[in-house]
């Protein structure tokens, strides 16, 4: 049996290091919470997708049941999702 894993900000920041860390995969097929999941055999469900969206600085809408990924969001507003991320990490202090 697999012991129960909490998908935390800690947790997502790291996962989010590694995601851009990792050149030679697209992002867009990258989802750090679903890595997460399948490294752990855990699942987030709908909360991880929240806790992202959170993480990033961004609100949902709530009529969604799944909120918009923030890359998504970034490109809409004319932003680089990657340099956006960098930027969230660091001013939450997760990078050195």
């Amino acid at each position: 049996m697999w012991e129960k894993l909490d998908y935390t900000d800690d947790v997502h920041a790291e996962q989010l290091i590694k995601m851009l860390e990792q050149r030679d995969r697209p992002i867009k097929h990258y989802c750090p919470g679903y890595r997460w999941q399948v490294e752990n055999h855990q699942a987030t469900g709908v909360e991880g997708c929240r806790l992202c969206v959170r993480f990033a600085g961004l609100t949902h809408d709530e009529n969604k049941y799944v909120p918009e990924c923030p890359c998504r969001q970034y490109g809409a507003a004319n932003l680089d999702p990657i340099k956006e991320t960098w930027l969230v990490l660091e001013r939450k202090g997760y990078l050195d």
